[in-house]
């Protein structure tokens, strides 16, 4: 019995804060909602709308990269490979720039297509071409903290998983008070806060993981040389897209249907 209630804890200690992560998620939506809809111009409501259903449909497309480094990384610690850990963050990390990095270089055509798919009103087009403009550039900083906040999650440290995504809400959230009510930016102040945001987030990720593997024994180390060796594997990319494709495709047909819906809602203006 003993033996089953350090089980039943240690699970709700991982459990527990991966819940309240998810529902602290919308938060900034939320907010944006809230104060977009009181300035008495649907407009910059239905653009936010519509382009958040875009960068939603163009960078959370990527979101099996948290899945996939959770579940690679604690398989790795289930069976006491901390250099491997070590490894599949550094490769994630790298995987997720170079297809962040992607993402701003065919801006151009993404969203072109985007905008074909989502069609929002001929009135608010322009609205919602800068708040997309603007969040496109955070698509590196925003794949990247996938695969730092699923390391963490792998590595049973959703704590600070989930202290990790409340500072990066709160600022959010704090922003968006700064820019659109003080001053006075609208739609491309809610933009602008959530490309800040993101940028935190990603630092303040590779802050709270740097700490964290400070921690580990030195034994528990990769050689430099040996770890840049491994890292510059291209096998070893193959091997996380394999992991990851099916992932991709489960969230791809989920995002699509979440931003089909936004897109016949903000048609309606």
């Amino acid at each position: 019995m003993h033996v089953k209630g350090s089980a039943n804890r240690h699970f709700l200690s991982v459990a527990l804060p991966l819940i309240v992560a998810s529902l602290i998620s919308p938060l900034p939506g939320i907010v944006d909602t809230a104060i977009l809809g009181h300035l008495g111009a649907v407009g910059y409501l239905s653009a936010v709308a519509a382009g958040s259903a875009i960068i939603g449909l163009i960078i959370w497309s990527f979101s099996f990269l948290r899945m996939g480094a959770t579940a690679t990384t604690a398989r790795a610690l289930g069976n006491g490979d901390i250099p491997t850990c070590q490894l599949l963050l550094a490769q994630s990390l790298v995987l997720a720039l170079m297809l962040g990095t992607l993402i701003i270089l065919a801006r151009d055509l993404l969203l072109s297509a985007a905008f074909i798919l989502i069609e929002p009103p001929a009135a608010n087009l322009a609205l919602s071409e800068a708040y997309v403009t603007i969040r496109i550039y955070g698509a590196p900083a925003v794949l990247g903290t996938f695969c730092l906040t699923g390391w963490l999650i792998g590595m049973q440290k959703a704590r600070a998983a989930l202290l990790l995504l409340l500072l990066v809400n709160a600022l959010n959230v704090a922003l968006d008070f700064i820019f659109i009510l003080g001053l006075g930016l609208n739609s491309t102040g809610a933009a602008m806060a959530s490309l800040i945001a993101e940028g935190f987030g990603f630092f303040l990720g590779l802050f709270i993981v740097l700490r964290l593997t400070r921690g580990f024994p030195s034994s528990a180390t990769v050689a430099h040389s040996q770890f840049l060796k491994q890292l510059g594997r291209l096998k070893a990319y193959g091997a996380l897209v394999t992991v990851n494709r099916h992932l991709l495709v489960r969230t791809a047909c989920l995002i699509f249907i979440f931003t089909f819906f936004t897109a016949q809602g903000a048609r309606q203006g």
